[in-house]
């Protein structure tokens, strides 16, 4: 160990490369690499076993199978889920599902798992290092980090191939100056609490009532993750007070009428907002953005650590038969992040539009109608959030037949479904949303 500048320099080590970010993405990612022989360093600032806010709404239990870590998932003791309760606006498209089982598994648990397989593989999780640079070649080519430990220690690590996979907020996104682009503001706060002795049904519950949104399902421990999103303009204090909370819930949602006054909220209340989408630049010479470092969509379809997985699968499968050279490293991250980008998009989208805070349309009604009356069109809600059906096939024949029942309704006028259609057209395209 050596001085520079008065800080304790640990010296410099070598990898193959450097994952900064130990949670789902970052995980993922090392286990890939380490199971094909690489030298992986996986990097995270925080301490074992801390919990972070999630959906943790595992959709397409495939992508953990694909991983090897499917047995000890359902070790964890979530209840596998083989149906699902999606009601907008009086409109039931409930699914049942039992050949697309899901599960919900809270992060501290599932966080924990993936560590431990990390280090089965023979990667040591090092926690407590805080990356405060990238270290770069002459020809601006990342090549490294520098990282400090809370011992005030810095470590500096020297690889090919530097990844991001520290959330939204990510340093490594940060330092190599990616930008975020496409971005949509979201109109939604998200508020969490955990249950005991709820006994609802085994089953994913969304149900929108209005501007109102409560999604609810059963996880690991016999705890029931209730969430509430209301709008940011909704001034009721949902994250204050447990009773405006829970009064709301059982009105949205028939199936928590009266269970409340039984069950024990167990820890406290958690809240995100201001949750805008974006996609970022995923990938430079050196350097390469996973998970939410480099895409966020809307909570509400609970896409988040599908996503992370599905981006280490391809990226994987991108990186190493390209391993090699610097140059073929950037190739292979260069003609990823477009992949992901398509992938991703229709999704984003999707997502947004389910999200808004505006009052459900006409046409959205309608849609809603035409989805509800066909098994086949409800199961495609459920190959949707596996990537099998593109949300945008909604925008051509349901589309068209959702405008020509609602110009049938005596209450609507012509007009009002033309600016309806446009809308909705708008929200699933991208087009900047008409208020």
């Amino acid at each position: 160990m050596s001085e520079n500048n008065g800080a304790a320099v640990a010296g410099i080590e070598h990898a193959d490369i450097v994952i900064v970010g130990a949670r789902i993405a970052g995980c993922a990612m090392a286990i890939r690499f380490a199971e094909a022989g690489k030298r992986v360093v996986l990097l995270d600032r925080g301490a074992r076993e801390t919990d972070v806010l999630s959906t943790h709404y595992l959709q397409d239990l495939r992508l953990w199978d694909d991983l090897g870590v499917l047995h000890e998932l359902h070790a964890l003791g979530a209840p596998p889920l083989h149906s699902t309760r999606t009601v907008m606006d009086g409109v039931d498209m409930s699914v049942h599902h039992p050949q697309w089982p899901r599960m919900c598994v809270r992060r501290a648990g599932l966080d924990e798992m993936l560590r431990r397989r990390v280090e089965a593989v023979g990667v040591p999780v090092r926690t407590g290092l805080t990356v405060s640079r990238v270290l770069t070649e002459r020809n601006g080519r990342v090549s490294g980090v520098l990282a400090i430990g809370s011992d005030g220690v810095e470590h500096r690590i020297l690889a090919p191939l530097v990844v991001g996979a520290d959330g939204r907020n990510s340093t490594v996104a940060k330092l190599v100056n990616a930008k975020k682009y496409a971005v949509t503001t979201n109109d939604r706060d998200a508020i969490w609490r955990y249950y005991r002795n709820l006994p609802t049904p085994l089953e994913f519950q969304l149900v929108r009532d209005g501007r109102d949104i409560y999604f609810m399902v059963p996880c690991d421990d016999g705890l029931t993750l209730v969430v509430a999103q209301p709008t940011r303009d909704d001034p009721r204090p949902y994250y204050r007070d447990r009773a405006v909370f829970e009064e709301n819930a059982q009105r949205i949602i028939p199936t928590l009428r009266g269970l409340f006054d039984g069950a024990e909220q167990v820890g406290e209340p958690r809240q995100v907002r201001r949750m805008d989408g974006y996609f970022r630049e995923a990938a430079g010479p050196g350097w390469v953005l996973i998970g939410d470092s480099g895409h966020f969509k809307d909570v509400i379809t609970g896409q988040g650590i599908s996503d992370a997985l599905r981006q280490v699968h391809a990226l994987t499968r991108r990186l190493l038969p390209a391993w090699g050279s610097p140059r073929t490293i950037d190739r292979a991250t260069a003609r990823w992040w477009p992949e992901r980008d398509v992938d991703a998009r229709p999704m984003y989208y999707f997502s947004r539009s389910i999200g808004l805070g505006l009052p459900t349309n006409s046409v959205d009604v309608e849609l809603f109608r035409y989805i509800s009356t066909s098994p086949r069109r409800r199961d495609n809600l459920t190959l949707m959030l596996r990537h099998e059906y593109n949300p945008r096939r909604l925008m051509g024949l349901p589309a068209a037949v959702s405008v020509a029942k609602a110009l049938g309704r005596a209450q609507n006028s012509a007009s009002q479904v033309f600016n309806d259609a446009q809308a909705s057209l708008y929200r699933q395209f991208g087009r900047k949303q008409a208020r």
